[in-house]
């Protein structure tokens, strides 16, 4: 999970969507900076969409819906169990030993 951690507590957040996004960004930047220097050679564009529509839209899809859906969402770590709290709701999970 991609979130702020504020003591025990783990929210969402856009800022650490941005954050896990960064490489994504910056990828994008260098190559439009290859493409200036190519003077915008069709075929240059062209490779750079086809990798850009590939590579980089999905993950921007998927931290968009990621962040939508878990926007309220937060998780607090105890020693004993983990709790996921959404919209007033409180789901407890308690660590236990199981075998088999």
């Amino acid at each position: 999970m991609v979130g702020t951690q504020v003591g025990d507590r783990l929210q969402v957040s856009l800022k650490n969507q941005f954050k896990a996004l960064f490489s994504s960004i910056v990828g994008t930047l260098f190559m439009l900076i290859a493409l200036y220097f190519l003077d915008f050679e069709p075929i240059a564009i062209k490779v750079f969409l086809f990798f850009w529509l590939v590579l980089t839209l999905p993950a921007v899809y998927l931290h968009l819906e990621y962040l939508i859906k878990n926007s309220s969402q937060k998780i607090q770590i105890k020693s004993d169990r983990l709790i996921v709290i959404q919209r007033n709701k409180s789901i407890d999970y308690r660590f236990v030993d199981r075998i088999g």
